[in-house]
């Protein structure tokens, strides 16, 4: 049969998506919001293992054409298209394969990585186990499709603020890809990314910078200036100067994920829609607001096209666009924002989650703004 691949996360600050600040009122300099960061793709390759025959050939071919149309539409960021595909390959390959063969685990490994970028969380962790337990039977504990699936469930673990558990994940990954693939492997680059994403929300930025530029100097080696992951890495790098208020340095390392992923994925892809909301956040804290809110309105459009309107990314830029109309003293409309943002987060994060309790802060600073 032809491959199925399984897609690997890799958080630009965890597809991170964002790093968040309260609005503090007119008196303080208000932190952003979060910055975005989102999943770059590595290819798991599944094996043949259909009989030879003319219809196990026929249902090889359906399951992988299914699984290819799958891989186009997460590619383009069409992650719920995305997940009807795959469930199709899903369906024909248990009935052929049964549970246990790690075309089974590839195909749960997407389908979780699917619901994750659409922040669907516990989804994305049943799935997600389901391939971790399949991999660690049939291939072992040290084989690179367990490393992927320790780095899938370290994505989510993350999105949901869990981040000495999403590093735990991560080291697994570390130590396999690093003895099994070598130290300049592309999978031991995102295992890198990973941990730096983790270490930069905890405010451990040197400790961040560090796995980023090693990161991103195996990347440039092996995969070139103008592919997706690296940029990611110029993101990711460009995230911790923002969060060392080098807001000047941040915007060179966010521009160059922009061209990149406005060339490699086109404008309407949510990665490029990222970068947009990076620029917008690093220059609505140098002051300069109506600009900042012309990259948040480009960013809402892609993610709103891409992701559907619930997602935790619209969310982020409803938030962020109410922080920047908040610092023009429109408070009205920033409430409008902040309402919205705080629907959406309340309705696809866990009760008691960091990002709802900003967004409520931030909602509460500009209702009391208002009254004075």
């Amino acid at each position: 049969m032809g491959s199925t691949e399984a897609n690997q996360i890799l958080p630009t600050f965890v597809g991170a998506t964002h790093l968040l600040g309260v609005d503090q009122g007119p008196v303080y300099n208000r932190r952003s919001w979060r910055l975005l960061f989102n999943a770059a793709v590595v290819v798991l390759l599944l094996s043949s293992a259909f009989a030879n025959s003319s219809l196990a050939e026929e249902r090889a071919d359906a399951a992988d054409r299914y699984n290819k149309l799958g891989q186009e539409s997460y590619a383009k960021g069409q992650y719920q298209k995305a997940i009807g595909f795959y469930e199709k390959a899903l369906a024909i390959e248990r009935n052929v394969l049964g549970e246990k063969h790690q075309n089974i685990a590839a195909l749960y490994n997407n389908l979780g990585d699917a619901w994750r970028s659409l922040g669907q969380y516990q989804n994305a962790i049943e799935y997600l186990e389901k391939a971790l337990a399949i991999d660690q039977e049939v291939l072992g504990k040290k084989h690179p499709s367990t490393a992927i699936d320790y780095n899938n469930l370290g994505a989510v673990w993350y999105a949901l603020g869990q981040y000495r558990k999403a590093i735990g994940f991560y080291d697994m990954a570390l130590a396999i890809d690093q003895e099994v693939l070598g130290k300049k492997h592309p999978s031991t680059a995102i295992d890198y990314n990973n941990l730096g994403a983790v270490w930069n929300e905890l405010g451990q930025y040197q400790k961040a910078i560090g796995y980023f530029e090693k990161a991103l100097a195996i990347n440039r080696e092996s995969l070139g200036e103008n592919h997706p992951n690296t940029s990611i890495d110029y993101n990711n790098l460009g995230g911790v100067w923002y969060a060392l208020g080098q807001y000047q340095n941040a915007i060179g390392y966010f521009e160059k994920a922009l061209a990149i992923n406005r060339q490699a994925l086109g404008e309407k892809h949510p990665n490029t829609a990222r970068d947009y909301n990076n620029l917008g956040l690093a220059w609505n804290n140098l002051g300069q607001y109506q600009k900042a809110i012309g990259y948040y309105d480009k960013a809402l459009d892609i993610f709103r096209e891409a992701l559907g309107e619930k997602h935790p990314n619209v969310a982020t830029n409803y938030n962020n666009l109410g922080l920047a109309w908040n610092n023009l003293g429109q408070y009205q409309k920033a409430i409008g924002y902040y309402d919205k943002a705080l629907a959406i987060f309340s309705g696809t994060l866990p009760k008691g989650h960091p990002t709802i309790r900003l967004a409520e802060a931030n909602l509460a600073a500009a209702k009391k703004q208002q009254r004075r």
